[in-house]
Protein backbone atom coordinates (compact mmCIF):
# COMPACT_ATOMS: atom_id res chain seq x y z
CA UNK A 1 0.00 0.00 0.00
CA UNK A 2 1.29 3.64 -0.96
CA UNK A 3 2.40 5.92 1.71
CA UNK A 4 -0.18 9.02 1.46
CA UNK A 5 1.10 12.64 3.01
CA UNK A 6 -1.49 14.50 4.89
CA UNK A 7 -2.21 17.64 3.85
CA UNK A 8 -2.29 20.22 6.61
CA UNK A 9 -4.66 23.15 6.87
CA UNK A 10 -4.37 26.86 5.74
CA UNK A 11 -3.14 28.50 8.82
CA UNK A 12 -4.09 31.96 10.15
CA UNK A 13 -0.91 34.37 10.93
CA UNK A 14 1.73 32.90 9.88
CA UNK A 15 4.20 34.80 7.52
CA UNK A 16 6.84 34.58 9.38
CA UNK A 17 7.43 38.71 10.43
CA UNK A 18 10.71 40.58 8.92
CA UNK A 19 11.73 40.94 12.40
CA UNK A 20 12.55 37.21 12.46
CA UNK A 21 14.76 36.90 9.20
CA UNK A 22 17.27 34.71 9.81
CA UNK A 23 19.96 37.06 8.25
CA UNK A 24 19.97 40.17 11.08
CA UNK A 25 22.23 42.38 8.52
CA UNK A 26 20.10 41.95 5.52
CA UNK A 27 17.11 42.31 7.80
CA UNK A 28 18.76 45.65 9.26
CA UNK A 29 19.74 47.32 5.64
CA UNK A 30 16.50 46.11 4.22
CA UNK A 31 13.63 46.79 7.10
CA UNK A 32 14.79 48.99 10.08
CA UNK A 33 18.68 49.53 10.19
CA UNK A 34 18.17 51.24 13.94
CA UNK A 35 16.26 47.96 15.29
CA UNK A 36 19.50 47.98 17.82
CA UNK A 37 18.50 51.59 18.89
CA UNK A 38 15.63 50.18 20.45
CA UNK A 39 15.63 49.93 24.28
CA UNK A 40 16.08 46.27 25.32
CA UNK A 41 13.02 45.99 26.63
CA UNK A 42 11.04 46.92 23.64
CA UNK A 43 13.60 44.57 21.59
CA UNK A 44 12.31 41.89 23.69
CA UNK A 45 8.87 42.78 23.34
CA UNK A 46 8.97 42.59 19.23
CA UNK A 47 10.86 39.29 19.49
CA UNK A 48 8.45 37.80 21.78
CA UNK A 49 4.99 39.04 19.30
CA UNK A 50 7.14 37.68 16.45
CA UNK A 51 7.70 34.44 17.98
CA UNK A 52 3.89 34.56 18.96
CA UNK A 53 2.80 35.26 15.37
CA UNK A 54 5.06 32.57 13.92
CA UNK A 55 3.52 30.01 16.38
CA UNK A 56 -0.03 30.61 16.32
CA UNK A 57 -1.91 26.69 16.15
CA UNK A 58 1.48 25.52 16.39
CA UNK A 59 0.96 21.40 15.91
CA UNK A 60 3.54 18.86 16.67
CA UNK A 61 2.45 15.20 14.97
CA UNK A 62 3.37 12.17 15.99
CA UNK A 63 2.41 7.90 16.94
CA UNK A 64 2.09 7.44 20.72
CA UNK A 65 3.81 4.05 21.42
CA UNK A 66 2.77 3.51 25.49
CA UNK A 67 2.74 -0.04 27.85
CA UNK A 68 -0.41 -0.15 29.05
CA UNK A 69 -0.92 -2.56 31.68
CA UNK A 70 -4.13 -3.59 32.61
CA UNK A 71 -5.39 -5.09 36.04
CA UNK A 72 -8.66 -6.94 36.32
CA UNK A 73 -10.26 -5.78 39.51
CA UNK A 74 -13.55 -7.53 40.70
CA UNK A 75 -13.41 -6.23 44.04
CA UNK A 76 -15.09 -2.88 43.72
CA UNK A 77 -18.25 -4.11 41.56
CA UNK A 78 -18.86 -7.36 43.76
CA UNK A 79 -18.61 -5.45 47.49
CA UNK A 80 -18.25 -1.89 46.67
CA UNK A 81 -14.69 -1.91 48.57
CA UNK A 82 -11.44 -1.25 46.15
CA UNK A 83 -8.85 -4.13 47.59
CA UNK A 84 -6.13 -1.77 47.12
CA UNK A 85 -3.74 -4.23 45.35
CA UNK A 86 -1.98 -3.18 42.12
CA UNK A 87 -1.51 -6.20 39.75
CA UNK A 88 -4.23 -8.90 40.92
CA UNK A 89 -7.22 -8.49 42.56
CA UNK A 90 -8.32 -11.36 45.11
CA UNK A 91 -11.93 -11.10 44.16
CA UNK A 92 -10.90 -11.60 40.20
CA UNK A 93 -12.38 -14.84 38.87
CA UNK A 94 -13.32 -15.72 35.07
CA UNK A 95 -16.67 -14.71 34.34
CA UNK A 96 -17.44 -12.23 37.23
CA UNK A 97 -18.13 -8.75 36.68
CA UNK A 98 -15.12 -6.53 37.06
CA UNK A 99 -13.18 -3.99 35.63
CA UNK A 100 -10.21 -3.46 34.29
CA UNK A 101 -7.73 -0.88 35.25
CA UNK A 102 -5.02 0.45 33.29
CA UNK A 103 -0.93 1.71 34.31
CA UNK A 104 1.78 2.31 31.85
CA UNK A 105 5.31 0.79 32.55
CA UNK A 106 6.89 2.25 29.18
CA UNK A 107 6.21 4.74 26.65
CA UNK A 108 7.70 6.50 23.47
CA UNK A 109 6.64 9.20 20.92
CA UNK A 110 7.48 8.39 17.31
CA UNK A 111 7.13 9.68 13.99
CA UNK A 112 4.56 8.61 11.45
CA UNK A 113 4.52 7.89 7.71
CA UNK A 114 1.34 10.12 7.38
CA UNK A 115 3.56 13.72 7.74
CA UNK A 116 6.87 14.24 6.47
CA UNK A 117 7.77 15.61 9.94
CA UNK A 118 6.56 16.00 13.01
CA UNK A 119 6.36 19.84 13.25
CA UNK A 120 4.66 21.64 10.56
CA UNK A 121 6.40 23.29 8.16
CA UNK A 122 5.81 26.77 8.69
CA UNK A 123 6.59 27.42 12.33
CA UNK A 124 9.56 25.31 12.12
CA UNK A 125 11.05 27.23 9.77
CA UNK A 126 10.21 30.58 11.44
CA UNK A 127 11.57 29.23 14.83
CA UNK A 128 14.63 28.07 12.90
CA UNK A 129 14.72 31.60 11.87
CA UNK A 130 14.41 33.87 14.96
CA UNK A 131 16.71 31.19 16.76
CA UNK A 132 19.45 32.05 14.67
CA UNK A 133 18.74 35.86 14.21
CA UNK A 134 20.83 36.83 17.20
CA UNK A 135 21.21 36.33 20.27
CA UNK A 136 18.54 38.53 21.86
CA UNK A 137 16.16 36.27 19.35
CA UNK A 138 17.88 32.57 20.10
CA UNK A 139 16.82 33.54 24.41
CA UNK A 140 13.64 34.94 23.41
CA UNK A 141 12.89 31.24 21.83
CA UNK A 142 14.62 29.49 24.93
CA UNK A 143 12.64 31.30 27.15
CA UNK A 144 8.93 30.65 25.65
CA UNK A 145 9.73 27.43 24.05
CA UNK A 146 12.35 25.84 27.03
CA UNK A 147 11.06 21.77 26.75
CA UNK A 148 11.62 19.92 24.36
CA UNK A 149 10.99 15.50 24.15
CA UNK A 150 12.24 12.96 21.80
CA UNK A 151 10.51 11.68 18.75
CA UNK A 152 12.17 8.08 17.24
CA UNK A 153 11.96 7.48 13.36
CA UNK A 154 9.19 4.79 13.38
CA UNK A 155 8.51 2.39 15.75
CA UNK A 156 11.44 1.71 18.93
CA UNK A 157 14.57 -0.99 18.21
CA UNK A 158 18.03 -0.99 19.61
CA UNK A 159 20.05 1.45 17.22
CA UNK A 160 16.67 3.64 16.59
CA UNK A 161 16.98 7.03 15.58
CA UNK A 162 15.27 10.12 17.22
CA UNK A 163 15.31 13.55 17.12
CA UNK A 164 14.44 16.07 19.53
CA UNK A 165 11.55 18.39 19.14
CA UNK A 166 10.89 22.23 21.03
CA UNK A 167 7.35 22.47 22.20
CA UNK A 168 5.36 24.49 24.90
CA UNK A 169 2.97 21.91 26.06
CA UNK A 170 0.75 24.95 27.15
CA UNK A 171 -0.02 26.25 23.47
CA UNK A 172 1.29 23.87 21.10
CA UNK A 173 -1.33 21.03 19.82
CA UNK A 174 -0.43 17.65 19.88
CA UNK A 175 -2.31 15.54 16.98
CA UNK A 176 -1.94 12.12 17.62
CA UNK A 177 -2.08 9.62 14.53
CA UNK A 178 -1.50 5.96 15.96
CA UNK A 179 -1.82 4.39 19.41
CA UNK A 180 -0.16 0.76 18.97
CA UNK A 181 -1.97 -2.15 20.77
CA UNK A 182 0.99 -3.30 22.95
CA UNK A 183 -1.06 -3.98 26.11
CA UNK A 184 0.16 -5.82 28.93
CA UNK A 185 -2.24 -8.16 31.27
CA UNK A 186 -1.60 -8.52 34.91
CA UNK A 187 -3.07 -11.70 36.09
CA UNK A 188 -3.14 -13.31 39.86
CA UNK A 189 -1.74 -16.84 39.45
CA UNK A 190 -1.17 -19.32 42.91
CA UNK A 191 1.92 -20.67 41.58
CA UNK A 192 3.80 -17.52 40.43
CA UNK A 193 4.04 -14.18 42.23
CA UNK A 194 2.35 -11.32 39.72
CA UNK A 195 5.28 -9.98 38.64
CA UNK A 196 6.67 -12.97 37.82
CA UNK A 197 3.70 -13.98 35.49
CA UNK A 198 3.47 -11.00 34.33
CA UNK A 199 7.11 -10.54 32.90
CA UNK A 200 7.09 -14.20 31.45
CA UNK A 201 3.24 -13.52 29.48
CA UNK A 202 4.40 -9.86 28.24
CA UNK A 203 8.30 -10.66 27.78
CA UNK A 204 8.46 -10.67 23.75
CA UNK A 205 5.99 -7.12 24.34
CA UNK A 206 8.52 -5.98 26.76
CA UNK A 207 11.12 -6.09 24.01
CA UNK A 208 9.29 -3.31 22.00
CA UNK A 209 10.55 -0.66 23.96
CA UNK A 210 13.18 0.88 25.39
CA UNK A 211 13.49 0.66 29.03
CA UNK A 212 15.14 3.69 30.10
CA UNK A 213 14.26 5.57 33.32
CA UNK A 214 15.54 8.58 32.20
CA UNK A 215 13.51 8.12 28.68
CA UNK A 216 10.70 7.26 30.49
CA UNK A 217 10.42 10.12 32.78
CA UNK A 218 10.70 12.95 30.13
CA UNK A 219 7.84 10.61 28.24
CA UNK A 220 5.70 10.88 31.61
CA UNK A 221 6.30 15.05 31.64
CA UNK A 222 5.60 15.55 28.43
CA UNK A 223 2.37 13.65 28.25
CA UNK A 224 1.26 14.97 31.59
CA UNK A 225 2.17 18.62 30.56
CA UNK A 226 0.32 19.15 26.99
CA UNK A 227 -3.20 21.16 27.40
CA UNK A 228 -4.23 20.51 23.91
CA UNK A 229 -4.57 17.26 22.26
CA UNK A 230 -6.35 16.08 18.65
CA UNK A 231 -6.45 12.68 17.24
CA UNK A 232 -6.66 11.79 13.72
CA UNK A 233 -9.48 9.95 12.94
CA UNK A 234 -12.01 9.15 9.63
CA UNK A 235 -15.28 9.14 11.45
CA UNK A 236 -16.45 5.56 9.93
CA UNK A 237 -20.37 5.70 9.46
CA UNK A 238 -20.74 9.58 8.50
CA UNK A 239 -21.36 10.94 5.54
CA UNK A 240 -19.42 10.52 2.52
CA UNK A 241 -16.38 8.76 2.34
CA UNK A 242 -14.31 10.47 0.60
CA UNK A 243 -14.90 13.56 -1.61
CA UNK A 244 -17.33 13.73 -5.21
CA UNK A 245 -15.15 12.15 -8.04
CA UNK A 246 -12.09 10.49 -5.70
CA UNK A 247 -10.80 7.61 -7.01
CA UNK A 248 -10.66 5.88 -3.44
CA UNK A 249 -12.28 3.09 -1.80
CA UNK A 250 -12.51 1.26 0.71
CA UNK A 251 -9.89 -1.75 -0.36
CA UNK A 252 -7.35 1.30 -0.03
CA UNK A 253 -7.57 3.12 3.41
CA UNK A 254 -4.76 3.27 5.59
CA UNK A 255 -5.72 1.31 8.20
CA UNK A 256 -5.80 2.07 12.34
CA UNK A 257 -7.31 5.52 11.57
CA UNK A 258 -10.57 5.49 13.58
CA UNK A 259 -8.90 6.32 17.01
CA UNK A 260 -12.17 8.01 18.81
CA UNK A 261 -13.48 3.98 18.94
CA UNK A 262 -9.39 2.96 19.87
CA UNK A 263 -9.73 1.32 23.73
CA UNK A 264 -5.83 2.02 23.34
CA UNK A 265 -6.61 5.27 22.46
CA UNK A 266 -8.83 6.04 25.30
CA UNK A 267 -6.85 4.21 27.86
CA UNK A 268 -3.64 6.47 26.79
CA UNK A 269 -5.73 10.03 27.35
CA UNK A 270 -6.27 9.04 30.62
CA UNK A 271 -2.88 9.61 31.24
CA UNK A 272 -3.19 12.98 30.18
CA UNK A 273 -3.82 14.86 33.27
CA UNK A 274 -3.51 18.14 32.12
CA UNK A 275 -6.02 17.64 29.66
CA UNK A 276 -7.85 20.85 28.72
CA UNK A 277 -8.56 20.93 24.81
CA UNK A 278 -9.09 17.61 23.07
CA UNK A 279 -10.27 18.12 19.18
CA UNK A 280 -10.81 15.97 16.41
CA UNK A 281 -8.57 15.65 13.21
CA UNK A 282 -9.97 15.15 10.51
CA UNK A 283 -8.22 13.01 7.81
CA UNK A 284 -8.19 15.12 4.46
CA UNK A 285 -8.92 12.01 2.21
CA UNK A 286 -12.13 11.67 3.62
CA UNK A 287 -12.94 15.36 4.40
CA UNK A 288 -11.00 17.47 1.69
CA UNK A 289 -13.45 20.63 2.46
CA UNK A 290 -13.07 20.78 5.80
CA UNK A 291 -9.59 21.95 5.32
CA UNK A 292 -10.67 24.02 2.63
CA UNK A 293 -11.10 26.81 4.91
CA UNK A 294 -9.81 25.32 8.82
CA UNK A 295 -10.80 27.13 11.80
CA UNK A 296 -10.43 25.38 15.17
CA UNK A 297 -14.09 24.85 17.47
CA UNK A 298 -13.23 23.80 20.72
CA UNK A 299 -16.70 22.40 21.46
CA UNK A 300 -18.54 20.43 18.74
CA UNK A 301 -22.23 21.62 20.03
CA UNK A 302 -21.54 24.95 18.12
CA UNK A 303 -21.79 23.18 15.07
CA UNK A 304 -24.54 23.05 13.01
CA UNK A 305 -26.82 19.71 13.35
CA UNK A 306 -29.42 20.22 10.80
CA UNK A 307 -27.89 20.35 7.35
CA UNK A 308 -24.05 18.57 6.86
CA UNK A 309 -24.77 14.59 7.73
CA UNK A 310 -20.93 14.79 9.11
CA UNK A 311 -21.68 17.25 11.69
CA UNK A 312 -24.46 15.07 12.89
CA UNK A 313 -22.28 11.93 12.99
CA UNK A 314 -19.14 14.28 14.51
CA UNK A 315 -21.81 15.00 17.34
CA UNK A 316 -23.41 11.66 17.85
CA UNK A 317 -19.88 10.04 18.45
CA UNK A 318 -18.51 12.88 20.21
CA UNK A 319 -21.34 12.27 22.96
CA UNK A 320 -20.69 8.60 22.77
CA UNK A 321 -17.09 9.28 23.72
CA UNK A 322 -17.76 11.94 26.25
CA UNK A 323 -19.69 9.46 27.92
CA UNK A 324 -17.44 6.38 27.87
CA UNK A 325 -14.05 8.60 28.68
CA UNK A 326 -15.92 9.68 31.85
CA UNK A 327 -16.68 6.39 32.90
CA UNK A 328 -13.36 5.36 32.74
CA UNK A 329 -12.31 8.19 34.90
CA UNK A 330 -14.98 7.15 37.89
CA UNK A 331 -13.32 3.50 37.14
CA UNK A 332 -9.93 4.74 37.50
CA UNK A 333 -10.97 7.33 40.69
CA UNK A 334 -12.75 4.26 42.22
CA UNK A 335 -9.58 1.87 42.16
CA UNK A 336 -6.63 4.62 42.46
CA UNK A 337 -3.09 2.81 43.85
CA UNK A 338 -0.16 4.67 44.71
CA UNK A 339 2.72 5.16 41.80
CA UNK A 340 5.62 3.58 42.18
CA UNK A 341 8.80 3.90 39.77
CA UNK A 342 7.90 0.90 37.19
CA UNK A 343 4.01 1.50 36.76
CA UNK A 344 2.65 5.03 36.11
CA UNK A 345 -0.87 5.44 36.93
CA UNK A 346 -3.25 7.80 35.58
CA UNK A 347 -5.12 10.85 37.50
CA UNK A 348 -7.21 12.13 34.77
CA UNK A 349 -10.32 14.63 35.10
CA UNK A 350 -13.44 14.36 33.65
CA UNK A 351 -14.55 15.70 30.03
CA UNK A 352 -16.70 18.30 29.29
CA UNK A 353 -16.55 18.71 25.44
CA UNK A 354 -14.74 18.25 22.64
CA UNK A 355 -13.99 20.34 19.30
CA UNK A 356 -12.69 19.51 15.98
CA UNK A 357 -10.97 21.08 12.95
CA UNK A 358 -13.22 22.27 10.44
CA UNK A 359 -14.87 24.22 7.63
CA UNK A 360 -15.96 27.76 8.71
CA UNK A 361 -19.19 26.72 6.57
CA UNK A 362 -19.91 24.21 9.66
CA UNK A 363 -20.78 26.64 12.38
CA UNK A 364 -24.29 27.56 13.21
Amino acid sequence: MPKRSVVQPKRVSKKLPSDGDANPKQMQNSHFPRFGELPPETRLQIWRAALHQATVNRTIHVEVHPQIGTTAHACFTSTGVFCGRHGSCPSFREGVPHWSIGCMSDGYFASTDLVSSPEDSESSSAMTGLSLACRESRMTVLELYPKFFKVYQGPWHPGAKSRLVRCRPETDMLVIYAVPDVSLSHTRYETLTSDEHWRALNESRMQRFPYNNRDFAAFKEMVSCFQNVAIFSRLFGGGEMFPQGSQESDANIVPGIDLFNSTDMMALLLFFKSLKNLYFWLDPVCYANAWDDAIRVSNVEDLKCDEEPDVVHMRATVEDFIHRYNEDVEVEKNHSVVADNTHWIPQPKLLEQVGCLCPASWLQ
